[in-house]
């Protein structure tokens, strides 16, 4: 290959290259896109950055977007950051390993340049050969193995509906009948306040039933001023008008980010999460989307697994790939990092040494 060159320069320097060159590449997701890291950077109250790699024409060729942390006991980089969101490379042909290196070989320079802590990459679904470059090619400190689900949508016609309960398994169309036999009504908000507000309470209600950790009011009251309309979708069903379940989904070239559901626990019974789905893949297919990706789940044993897997989904695994960079981090405490790094992940906790 012809020469290639790598910088890392803030997002916001480069925002509409950027998100062109998400564009052309096949496997990029709505969490790799700019709208969504300056809603993480604003949150997390982060700086977001890109790795750019270049051709001879100045033309971009890959790219690796990162959120860097800095905190009184030092920085972390994560490619991403926030309940596991992946990042990883971009590029239009992903066996490009050349591009790969250079990008990487980038972030290992400047991640000892800044004196980062840690650096980790949280891969893509889509991209499961991502495991083995990069482990062919820098020493990690920690791979944790993640389990992703995934429905692919059947293609959309006049027989869709019929298609697409043909891929789900028992109870899932018994339960969605008997959402519509109850007379819950789904509708797609217009992003006001409230609406908001109700799905941070019951999705607060639903975590804290399991002991899962909560994300802030102040991340979803955010989400207008972010992300514009084409990218977001937020549910809400009601019975006899008042809500009773929520779920907001981001949606993004392929693929439907299935990202904050909540069910009224006293309303659980009637199914109103089994109609807030079942719409949204109707109205999103009918888009042209054509991947449900339902997000990362602890385990095959979890009754999540199995809740996701009869809606027709199918195993995609990705890893947390982590490079200690600075063995100070070691010293620390778990709650030293869980409240200086809130919303990244530096490092397993069972590899401190306190």
């Amino acid at each position: 290959m012809s020469h290639i060159t790598s910088e890392i320069v803030e997002l916001n320097t480069v925002k509409d290259a950027y998100n062109l060159w998400l564009e052309l590449c096949p496997e990029a997701l709505f969490l790799h896109h700019s709208e969504y890291l300056f809603l993480l950077e604003n949150h997390l109250q982060c700086k977001a950055f890109v790795t750019i790699c270049k051709n001879e024409q100045e033309q971009w060729i890959g790219a690796l977007p990162i959120l860097l942390k800095e905190t009184p006991i030092g920085s972390a980089i994560n490619s991403l950051a926030y309940f596991g969101s992946n990042g990883g490379f971009l590029l239009q042909d992903n066996l490009n390993e050349s591009i790969k290196t250079e990008l990487l070989n980038r972030l290992e320079t400047w991640s000892s340049e800044i004196d980062a802590l840690s650096w980790n990459i949280v891969s893509n679904y889509f991209l499961p050969q991502e495991l083995d470059f990069i482990k062919q090619n820098i020493v990690l400190d920690n791979v944790s193995e993640r389990i992703g689900q995934v429905t692919e949508l059947p293609n959309y016609s006049e027989h869709f509906e019929e298609d697409l309960m043909g891929i789900f398994e028992d109870p899932r169309p018994r339960n969605i009948r008997k959402a519509l036999k109850s007379g819950i009504v789904v509708e797609l908000s217009d992003g006001q306040n409230e609406d908001w507000e109700f799905l941070h309470q019951i999705h607060s209600q639903n975590m804290q039933a399991i002991g899962a950790p909560v994300k802030h009011l102040s991340f979803f009251t955010s989400i207008p001023q972010y992300i514009s309309k084409a990218y977001y979708s937020l549910y809400i069903a009601q019975l006899d008008s008042k809500k009773i379940g929520a779920m907001l989904v981001f949606q993004y070239n392929k693929t439907i980010e299935y990202y904050t559901p909540g069910t009224d626990v006293e309303f659980r019974n009637l199914q109103p999460s089994s109609i807030l789905i079942f719409q949204a893949m109707k109205d999103l297919a009918a888009k042209g989307y054509k991947y449900w990706n339902w997000g990362g789940t602890a385990s095959r044993e979890a009754g999540v697994y199995d809740f996701k897997k009869k809606w027709g989904a199918q195993e995609r695994l990705y890893w947390h790939l982590t490079k200690i960079k600075n063995n100070k981090l070691l010293e620390y405490s778990s709650q030293q990092l869980i409240e200086n790094f809130y919303g990244f992940f530096v490092i397993p906790f069972n590899q401190l040494k306190n």
